[in-house]
């Protein structure tokens, strides 16, 4: 909310629960709606299953580890 309130319009969260809790927040209409949640390369994100559930918790963009190769 303290973000929100000085003009923040994405975050960059690192902590499943965290996001869970964006999403929550941004539903719920204590964020606004435009405000954008970006995965941080902190998060587990090492396979597509990973990568949908980060999505479906409502990251709008995922960095994926720097050790990952194109074809993993």
């Amino acid at each position: 909310r303290r973000a929100a309130s000085h003009g923040f319009r994405s975050v960059l969260l690192q902590d499943v629960g965290a996001l869970s809790m964006f999403a929550a927040m941004r539903a719920a209409g204590e964020l606004p709606a435009d405000m954008q949640a970006k995965a941080s390369v902190m998060l587990p994100v090492a396979n597509p299953a990973a990568a949908r559930v980060i999505a479906d918790l409502g990251a709008s963009t995922i960095n994926l580890p720097t050790d990952l190769t194109l074809g993993q």
